[in-house]
């Protein structure tokens, strides 16, 4: 009779091991299925850090390939022994294609007080005054700002719109190295409509609205992915963006990035306002309640 109550015993507790076993392990599954979708965000310090770092990033970059896409627009087929040396290449026996070569040198300042160094080197496949003209811009340890560019970038105007604006299409692909030794990857997408100032020489009346997506990786290990996700509205005689909004979604990996998978370390949402020249834009990070911050 003692011997069947051992048994039974054992039994028992074999039966109670088991069901953990059992429990725990559909635990482990269950929190690893989780994990592969969970969303990291950031604590309150990261969020502050990384928040004034991307958007003051953000802003100095814009301004930087704004310029040097102002610049690319003009079109200017002179040659030149000044700051840059311009050279331009033409074939003998036609118009197009032509190669224009910027060569800043080891540095000089420009007309407009601007210091660049480095080469730019800029293929004209036809007239760039007709649709469907492409211009590609290759960049050779060119600084601007303290910050060197080395790269492609792939300007096509594509037309003009039904209401009369100026199309382009801008894809690229370039690496930067910031004055602190930092390595950047950006892969950009966007368009780009001329509004006003098109019929006129002068610069200061030009306006665009600009759409599309950056993809960032940096050597310290942040990658997100910027999209713009209200059309942003640049005056040329106002230093920052007058309106628009954009989503800064920061990710944990490069892989991460490419994919857009939902390895997450948060979100930060900028606007620019309503189209009011100032330095002000309200930020909300990870759909908090928004904050001004000052634009540099």
């Amino acid at each position: 009779m003692r011997n069947i109550k051992i048994i039974k015993l054992v039994i028992m507790r074999k039966k109670v091991f088991s069901f953990l076993s059992i429990f725990l392990l559909s635990i482990v599954f269950l929190g690893s299925c989780n994990k592969e979708n969970e969303i990291f965000l950031l604590d309150e310090v990261q969020e502050v850090a990384i928040t004034t770092e991307e958007l003051n990033e953000e802003v100095v970059l814009d301004a930087i390939f704004e310029d040097i896409l102002n610049e690319i627009l003009e079109d200017d087929f002179f040659k030149s022994t000044g700051c840059p040396v311009k050279t331009v290449e033409t074939p003998e026996d036609d118009r197009f294609p032509r190669i224009v070569t910027k060569d800043y040198g080891d540095g000089c300042e420009t007309e407009n007080g601007a210091f660049h160094s480095g080469i730019l080197v800029i293929t004209y496949e036809s007239d760039p005054k007709l649709a469907g003209a492409v211009r590609t811009v290759d960049f050779y340890d060119y600084e601007r700002r303290g910050i060197v560019i080395n790269g492609r970038k792939v300007i096509k105007f594509v037309g003009i719109t039904e209401e009369g604006y100026m199309h382009y299409s801008v894809n690229g692909n370039l690496n930067l190295i910031k004055p602190n030794g930092v390595e950047v990857k950006r892969i950009k997408h966007k368009e780009r409509y001329k509004i006003a100032g098109i019929d006129t020489p002068e610069k200061e009346d030009d306006e665009w609205l600009i759409e599309g997506r950056v993809k960032v990786s940096k050597s310290t290990g942040t990658h997100y992915l910027m999209k713009i996700v209200g059309p942003l509205h640049r005056v040329k005689s106002c230093d920052h963006l007058v309106a628009g909004s954009k989503l800064i979604t920061i990710y944990q990996s490069a892989e991460d990035l490419d994919d857009e998978n939902e390895n997450q370390y948060g979100t930060i949402f900028i606007d620019f306002g309503d189209g009011t020249c100032d330095n002000i834009a309200m930020k909300s990070v990870n759909d908090a309640e928004a904050e001004e911050f000052i634009l540099n």
